[in-house]
Formats: C-alpha cells, structure tokens, sequence
C-alpha cells in the first residue's frame, strides 16, 4: 500500500446491484475504502446501489451515461476529477471507458486504469 492514501474513482455505466459487474465494483470500492483509501462510484443513477455505497462509506455519483460521448458525463466527471484530486480512475466497460477518458483528459493529471 503507498504511504498516503490515493483518491479513486470507480466508472462503470451499468453497475447495478443485480449484475456480478455491480456487486463486484461495491466489494472493490468497500475493499479500498476499509484500507483507508477515499473511493467513489460513478454509474447510471441506481437508488440501490447509492443506498449500498452509502453504508460501506463509499460516495457514490450518478451519471446519465447514455453513451459514451455524452458532454453532460464527460464534463461532471472532468470537475469530479480536479475537484476531488483523483488519483485513480478505473473504468469497466465501453461507455465507462469513453466517459472516463474524457474526465480524465479535461480533469487530469491522474491515472486511467480500464476494463472492457
């Protein structure tokens, strides 16, 4: 583990509770949050999921995601991203990866981790 803790934000467009992409992005996210690292979630809006990273201490933001160019996403992310002083941004999936980028590109300087 790196002496300070990092920021890290998880990016995933369809990561409801339901699908094994979801319950696994929450376990992460609670993993590196309980090892003191700051840890956010970004998804399509899911008041269960938000309910989920509530109680494990992990922040949870929606996004409307309806593709991966959507400049609504991109920008929200882009503020996240400078706002918050991202360290890690990990992308899951298509759209995720193109929103993330995106953030990243006008948010930066951090790193952009991606799973498609």
């Amino acid at each position: 583990m790196p002496d300070t803790p990092l920021t890290v934000l998880a990016v995933m467009a369809n990561a409801s509770l339901q699908s094994f992409r979801g319950r696994l992005g929450l376990a992460t996210a609670r993993g590196l949050a309980r090892r003191g690292h700051t840890v956010m979630l970004a998804s399509r809006p899911d008041l269960e999921l938000a309910a989920a990273c509530a109680e494990v201490g992990v922040a949870h933001l929606a996004l409307p995601m309806p593709h991966g160019l959507d400049p609504g996403s991109v920008g929200r992310l882009a503020r996240l991203v400078r706002g918050q002083a991202v360290d890690v941004v990990h992308a899951h999936g298509a759209v995720a990866h193109s929103v993330a980028t995106g953030g990243v590109l006008l948010g930066g300087p951090c790193a952009l981790l991606v799973d498609r």
